[in-house]
C-alpha cells in the first residue's frame, strides 16, 4: 500500500480502487501470499519482489533501477531482469536497470548502453556493446571475455 501514498493527501484510509492496484502489483511479481507478512519476516528475495511491487502500485511510466539484483544468487538475476522486461511490455512502462554485471545483458539479449567516466561508449544489442576493449574501458582493467550464453539456462520459478 506504500506505493499507493502519492495518489492520496495526508492522512486517508486506502480506497477499494487502492487495494485493487496493490494487490494486483503483488500478483503480477509473484508475491499475493506475501500481502498480510511483514518485512522483517520474509527472504530478501521476497523482499525483492514486494519492493518492486511498491514501485508497480505507483502505475509508473518509468522505473530506474539500481543494480536490482544485488542481493539474488547469480542464477535469478537474469530470470528477474527478462521477467521486469515482459511486466514492462505488458503494462507500458519503460525500465531502466543500471548494472556492472554485463553478462545479464547477454543473457536477456535486450540492447544495452556501456558507460565509462560519464561517457557512453557504446549503444547497441549485446555482441556490440560486450566487446573486450569497451569493458576494458568500462571497468578500467584488461579483461577476458568468455560466451557463456550457450551454456542451458538455469530454470526458475519466479513470475511464473
Amino acid at each position: 500500500m506504500q506505493g499507493r501514498h502519492p495518489y492520496g493527501g495526508g492522512l486517508r484510509f486506502e480506497s477499494e480502487e487502492d487495494i485493487l492496484i496493490a494487490n494486483n502489483a503483488l500478483a503480477q511479481v509473484g508475491a499475493a501470499e506475501l500481502a498480510d507478512r511483514w518485512m522483517e519476516k520474509i527472504s530478501g528475495g521476497e523482499k525483492q519482489r514486494v519492493i518492486l511491487a511498491r514501485a508497480l502500485a505507483q502505475q509508473p511510466l518509468l522505473l530506474l533501477l539500481d543494480e536490482p539484483t544485488l542481493h539474488s544468487i547469480s542464477a535469478p538475476r537474469w530470470i528477474f531482469l527478462e521477467s521486469l522486461r515482459r511486466l514492462a511490455a505488458q503494462n507500458r512502462y519503460t525500465v531502466v536497470v543500471v548494472t556492472p554485471r554485463a553478462y545479464i545483458l547477454r543473457r536477456i539479449r535486450r540492447p544495452g548502453r556501456a558507460f565509462a567516466k560519464g561517457k557512453c561508449l557504446r549503444v547497441g544489442p549485446p555482441a556490440t556493446v560486450l566487446q573486450r576493449e569497451i569493458l576494458e574501458q568500462v571497468f578500467q582493467a584488461p579483461l577476458s571475455v568468455e560466451d557463456n550464453s550457450l551454456r542451458p539456462a538455469a530454470r526458475n520459478a519466479f513470475f511464473e
